[in-house]
């Protein structure tokens, strides 16, 4: 539909069917007023002697209306005509060849021309001329307007007899055009060059120095240009017969050829026009004593007028052209009149596809499209034939079933919606896009103002962010009603990274602080999350339970969905305390403190007492089983694993490492082997039994004294009800988090033996089944399809997971992926030797960084790392905790007040920055580095190089 401002002003216009059809560049009101002319009743009547009022036409700034039901009248009358006489059809093409050759003529005629000395009179009559020559050419235009309903209806009948999957070919057969069109001829001159002749592209130049030009804007061709069209020339097709057809048949198919190469004509002469008009256009701009931009945004009507009266007419802000009848009326208006996006148009393909927008200013910019691109133009000629060859996908906003575009589309089974009638005023190249086909719809997903930030980086392949991914958006929903629009993962190396956009990390933090605040919710939450934590550790050892080998695919299947959902729910409650919220959460908590006037090095002191934990986890449980066999231990005299395990302890090891070995899968599948327990028991065994003793003892809190402690300090500092509301938050959500984490760790491990098994049975590694997706493994259920070696392999070289708008998941691999991530996603750090993040324990300390990688084994690196170091990591885990141990200061890359990182190093009274983003980019192994604590600093004070 039109607006409605345009429908207040011309209530007659409500009763028309409209749809956008096409759309023409540029704030050029000239060109407009060529098109507005050229279907103006008077021109059309003469066409076939069609008394048939058609032009009802509206341009609204770079948009075109038409009345559809008024086109298809006028073009029933003409399909009848040329069916009741061919040669009426050989007439009106005669007539068109006559109005383009004129066309050509003038051009040529202009080229040689200079307008220095021409007289205001004389620029009239060369003006005048140029516009009623443009207005007979365009003209003809109207009789193929986006080639859907006259040729369709003349081919329709001639392609009945013909079997379906033959008609796609015929059809590009009949849309070749008769002759060589002017592009043609000088691609053919183009072969004839010799390679490095740099006399002979200069005078190709010379003939053709046209081919940039478009839509009255020149821009000459470069030699550049000419070289790299050379490079890329491929042999000509030779066109083919049409054995098919006899009699009138052949004839109108003739007819029809040599219509469409009058049509390509058409735009060639409009290309060389703008190219030999220039002249004459700069002269009359001086005259007016406007700008080239300011001069075509005029009406033609305005121009003559200057040219004959001298006086000017200045048109400024929005504007529409309403051509009814026997009426053409330029309304103006405000520019921030809204049109109703087309969605709709003609559906190629099944394939919903996504990729970037290249929209084509210029038809010869299709030789930019890359194969993960989608590309946007007005119409497709045939002089894009090899280009979209590359494209991944096909919009136009003009175009039918038997356009170019079409047959292009189906031969070669790319996606396309044509006719869409505004693809290119509503996208822009670099938009990311979603095309589909079947819906015959586009949608902007991703534009490319929008920034990303890393956020945060976990273990393994696509498997990992088809688990995780769809938590923020959808089950964190679930438990705070609101979820993300965008997220971004990068999988490399086993290593997943997280992108938020910033707009993303605003309203999620005001929403997570929002609820937060409610007393009533944080109970609540609680609640609910014991009962999911609980629900999902059960299940995960029912899981480890089964026989796996044993079941049908069926059954294991049911299990691994079941197990999958469990996980994603639990993943909502652990979002309550994302970064997103935390960070809010503690900026929040700082302004409170700030304005009861406490300054930030007390607001430190507050936050290490307050958020003391009173609430232990398995962590802790593990370790005090673990002091308290090493207390047996003492007197025993053991120190190698061969003496612990033939001896009376070797059933409580065993036990121990039966109980736990799973918490190494907090962010893989690994688990803690025999030998890892073994090591820290003997460890332990050297401490004094006093130490062991008071050990066990800090692993229980006493929650009496650390109730006393907090009202003391509450008391000092004459703490504010929402203060203390907010400081409980923080410690509640910091043991919550971990409580959660854990769970999933139990789950992971649960998910990993499922997947094993599944690899098995696909006939893939262990690392080949991290890339493979939910939905493929139910499909190789399902239909014992296996995703492909060669998909596999591109997915581990480089891969992006996004979900875009809330839209389904989006999976891209190998170079598509790279393109992705190097337009939408912020480059890693380089040269630079300093992180900052946030303080999650005070304190400044040097030492030997040990960078502990994802996607490795982690149990191994925690072994072989040695005392004393600073621990960097992207964030912390149960998994990690001897290596926190070895510690004397931790730095991440992601998470906030509430982390894990943060909680054990207030614990442990060792310095801690966090959501440092790139600490694991900046530091090395080995790196000297200063980390101060106080003032979220890490810097590097000598490289492992040097």
């Amino acid at each position: 539909m039109l607006p409605q401002g345009i429908l207040t002003r011309f209530p007659e216009l409500r009763k028309g069917e409209w749809r956008a059809a096409g759309q023409r560049p540029g704030n050029c009101i000239l060109h407009r007023d060529l098109y507005a002319e050229a279907f103006q009743p008077a021109i059309l009547e003469r066409l076939f002697a069609v008394k048939a009022h058609a032009a009802r036409v509206v341009y609204i700034n770079d948009q075109v209306f038409l009345d559809t039901e008024r086109y298809r009248e006028f073009a029933d009358r003409i399909v009848a005509r040329i069916q009741e006489d061919a040669e009426a059809y050989a007439e009106m093409l005669k007539r068109f060849e006559n109005a383009c050759s004129t066309v050509h003529e003038r051009a040529k005629a202009l080229q040689t021309q200079s307008f220095a000395q021409h007289s205001l009179s004389e620029l009239e009559q060369e003006f005048g001329a140029v516009m009623k020559e443009l207005t007979e050419m365009i003209a003809f235009a109207y009789l193929s307007h986006n080639q859907e309903e006259i040729p369709r209806r003349l081919i329709e009948g001639m392609l009945e007899k013909i079997p379906e999957q033959d008609r796609a070919s015929l059809m590009k057969k009949i849309l070749q055009p008769a002759r060589k069109t002017l592009l043609q001829e000088e691609r053919d001159a183009l072969g004839e060059i010799q390679k490095d002749d740099k006399k002979q592209i200069q005078q190709h130049i010379t003939t053709y120095p046209w081919l940039n030009s478009h839509y009255f804007r020149t821009k000459t061709v470069t030699e550049k240009e000419i070289i790299e069209r050379m490079q890329k020339l491929q042999p000509e097709e030779e066109k083919e017969s049409f054995p098919t057809f006899a009699g009138k048949e052949a004839r109108l198919v003739a007819l029809i050829q040599e219509h469409m190469y009058l049509k390509t004509l058409r735009k060639e002469l409009l290309k060389l026009m703008s190219y030999a008009i220039q002249g004459l256009f700069e002269r009359i701009a001086a005259e007016q004593e406007l700008t080239f931009d300011e001069f075509l945004a005029q009406r033609a009507t305005d121009i003559q007028q200057f040219l004959t009266t001298g006086t000017k007419e200045q048109q400024t802000g929005g504007y529409a052209y309403v051509c009814t009848e026997n009426v053409r009326t330029l309304i103006p208006f405000e520019a921030s009149i809204e049109l109703q996006q087309e969605e709709n148009g003609l559906g190629i393909g099944t394939d919903l596809v996504h990729g970037q927008a290249i929209v084509l200013e210029h038809p010869d910019d299709a030789s930019k499209t890359q194969s993960h691109q989608i590309l946007v133009a007005d119409t497709i000629t045939p002089g894009m034939t090899s280009n979209i060859t590359k494209a991944k996908g096909i919009i136009t906003n003009a175009g039918g079933v038997l356009s170019h575009a079409a047959v292009l589309a189906r031969e070669l089974d790319v996606p396309a919606l044509l006719g869409t009638g505004n693809a290119t005023s509503k996208l822009k190249t670099g938009s990311y896009v979603e095309l589909n086909p079947v819906k015959k719809r586009f949608h902007e997903l991703l534009n490319t103002e929008k920034k990303f930030r890393k956020m945060f980086a976990i273990t393994m392949g696509v498997c990992r962010a088809d688990l995780y991914m769809p938590t923020h958006v959808f089950n964190t929903a679930d438990v705070i009603g609101r979820g993300h629009d965008d997220i971004i993962f990068t999988i490399a190396d086993n290593k997943n990274t997280g992108y938020f956009s910033e707009e993303v990390i605003t309203y999620m933090g005001e929403v997570g602080l929002k609820h937060l605040q409610s007393k009533e919710f944080v109970k609540r939450n609680q609640q609910e999350v014991h009962a999911v934590g609980e629900s999902l550790m059960e299940f995960a050892t029912s899981v480890n339970a089964h026989p796996l080998k044993n079941l049908s695919k069926e059954k294991l299947l049911e299990l691994y969905n079941k197990l999958f959902d469990k996980i994603q729910k639990s993943f909502g409650y652990f979002n309550v305390s994302q970064p997103c919220i935390s960070f809010a959460l503690e900026d929040t908590t700082r302004d409170v403190l700030a304005k009861l006037g406490i300054d930030a090095e007390a607001q430190i002191t507050i936050l290490e007492t307050m958020l003391k934990p009173e609430e232990t986890t398995l962590i802790e449980e593990e370790e005090k089983d673990l002091l308290q066999l090493a207390l047996q231990l003492k007197d025993a005299q053991i120190d190698s694993k061969e003496q612990l395990m033939s001896s009376a302890y070797a059933d409580h090891v065993l036990l121990h490492h039966a109980k736990y070995k799973w918490m190494a899968s907090s962010e893989n599948f690994d688990e803690f082997n025999l030998q890892y327990y073994c090591d820290r028991l003997l460890d332990h065994a050297n401490e004094t039994k006093q130490s062991l003793q008071a050990a066990i003892r800090a692993k229980t809190p006493d929650k009496k004294a650390l109730a006393a402690e907090r009202a003391a300090m509450a008391k000092q500092y004459r703490l504010s009800d929402e203060a203390m509301h907010l400081l409980d938050v923080i410690r509640i959500y910091s043991h919550q988090r971990m409580y959660i984490r854990i769970a999933w760790t139990k789950a992971v491990n649960a998910w990993g033996n499922i997947l094993r098994e599944f690899a098995r049975r696909m006939g893939l590694s262990e690392q080949e089944i991290q890339y493979v997706t939910r939905k493929e493994i139910d499909q190789f259920v399902q239909h014992s399809t296996v995703v492909s070696e060669e998909e596999i392999q591109q997915r581990m070289d480089f891969a992006v997971y996004a979900i875009l708008q809330r839209k389904p998941p989006i999976l891209l691999a190998g170079d598509e992926a790279r393109a992705f991530a190097a337009h939408y996603l912020p480059a890693a750090p380089s040269g630079v030797d300093e992180v900052k993040g946030k303080t999650g324990n005070k304190g400044t300390v040097q030492g030997p960084v040990k960078i502990l990688a994802y996607g490795k084994n982690m149990v191994k690196q925690i072994e072989e790392m040695e005392p004393g170091s600073v621990l960097v990591t992207g964030n912390t885990r149960p998994d990690m905790m001897l290596a926190i141990h070895k510690s004397i200061a931790i730095v991440t890359d992601e998470g906030g007040i509430m982390s894990h990182a943060a909680l054990v190093s207030r614990e442990l009274g060792i310095p801690c920055v966090i959501g440092t983003k790139d600490g694991t980019h900046v530091f090395e192994d080995g790196d000297i580095v200063e980390v101060d604590a106080d003032e979220g600093v890490v810097r590097r004070i000598r490289g492992e190089r040097e």
